[in-house]
């Protein structure tokens, strides 16, 4: 069975839970026609990596069943979910005003990056910022792993493509995607194999 990537995203306050992953979960497990009851699912344990990357604890007996890989983001009110059969990483952030972009991409990003941001201001800030996020939350090392230990720009361009080596130093490589939701957010997420999302959900919007 082909698995559907499925991004679903949320607005509202106090909306960052494992029980909307849950949610989200229920529903990529109905279009895809998983197998999963409704009920194994409410009672899915998610647990956290040394650097906090969330995953499902108790999938590993389903062996007969497709393993699912889940990332999340939130920033101010939104929150979004990507669930994929492989392991993915997700970033979305609200475009604030105001802010010192170009101090804090000297700061974190590698110099390419930041005669990239020069150029293309605040909207390439936050397009380099979502990207790198997003890789290091593929990666499972959050922030300890650095900002600039690794370039999201390559000659002048947003590279599509991040050369990397896994845990066992075999080289490989994730992609990098960006994804469209409204103006005033930027958003991306990082795969092994060259896949795009394929379903965003409808924007649920819950009452402030």
């Amino acid at each position: 069975m082909e698995n559907r990537d499925l991004m679903k995203h949320r607005q509202g306050k106090d909306t960052v839970s494992d029980g909307l992953v849950k949610e989200a979960l229920l529903e990529y497990n109905d279009e895809l026609k998983l197998g999963y009851t409704p009920d194994e699912i409410r009672h899915l344990k998610v647990e956290r990596g040394i650097h906090g990357k969330p995953y499902f604890a108790d999938l590993n007996f389903h062996r007969q069943k497709p393993q699912i890989h889940f990332s999340v983001s939130h920033s101010e009110s939104w929150w979004a979910c990507l669930l994929a059969d492989e392991p993915v990483g997700l970033d979305i952030e609200v475009n604030k005003e105001k802010v010192k972009y170009k101090e804090i991409a000297k700061r974190f990003f590698t110099e390419e990056e930041y005669t990239y941001v020069l150029k293309h201001g605040e909207e390439g800030f936050f397009q380099l910022w979502v990207c790198k996020e997003a890789f290091l939350k593929y990666r499972g090392t959050g922030l300890s792993e650095g900002l600039n230990s690794f370039s999201v720009v390559g000659n002048g361009k947003l590279l599509s493509f991040i050369k990397s080596k896994n845990d066992s130093g075999i080289d490989g490589g994730i992609f990098l995607n960006p994804i469209e939701i409204r103006a005033g957010i930027t958003a991306a997420y990082c795969i092994k194999n060259q896949r795009k999302v394929e379903k965003i959900s409808e924007i649920l919007t819950v009452k402030q």
